[in-house]
């Protein structure tokens, strides 16, 4: 086992992307053509979404920031904005680690993250065996990231 988590310190990393542009646009807001699609798990421990989108989107929802949000506010864990849904403004949150995909296409910039048990508070590794332990230093391939993904090109 690593006794550095270097998956889990890229994911807060570009997590902590995500929540910079956000305060960026709450404070200076969108310029000319940007906008930001935000699909995040409407089921993730403390989304607050308006039950009726609950029901109709119990596993996963997109929301665009464009031209009609309001009062988006950026926190140490969660965003807040209020957005228009069937003629409605309704005010939601959304934690960063519900997120499941960030883009900018004025940018071509995009970032998508996978959840697991550990993102929502479960934790459901067992502890390693001998024979695991033996595998794992077998199998020991480095892992390389290649930054070339979240560039624009």
């Amino acid at each position: 086992m690593s006794l550095i988590n270097y998956d889990k310190l890229i994911k807060n990393s570009l997590k902590h992307v995500v929540k910079q542009a956000l305060e960026h646009v709450a404070e200076k807001g969108l310029y000319g053509e940007q906008h930001f699609y935000i699909t995040f798990q409407t089921d993730f421990p403390d989304v607050n979404i308006p039950e009726y989108l609950m029901q109709e989107y119990p596993d996963e929802l997109t929301i665009v920031l464009e031209n009609q949000f309001w009062n988006l506010k950026v926190f140490e864990t969660y965003f807040t904005v209020s957005l228009n849904f069937n003629a409605h403004i309704e005010s939601i949150q959304v934690p960063f680690d519900a997120i499941l995909e960030f883009s900018d296409p004025s940018e071509d910039f995009v970032l998508q993250f996978e959840l697991n048990e550990n993102d929502l508070g479960v934790n459901l590794i067992d502890e390693p065996s001998d024979e695991d332990e033996e595998n794992e230093h077998a199998d020991q391939d480095s892992k390389v990231i290649s930054l070339d993904l979240f560039r624009k090109k």
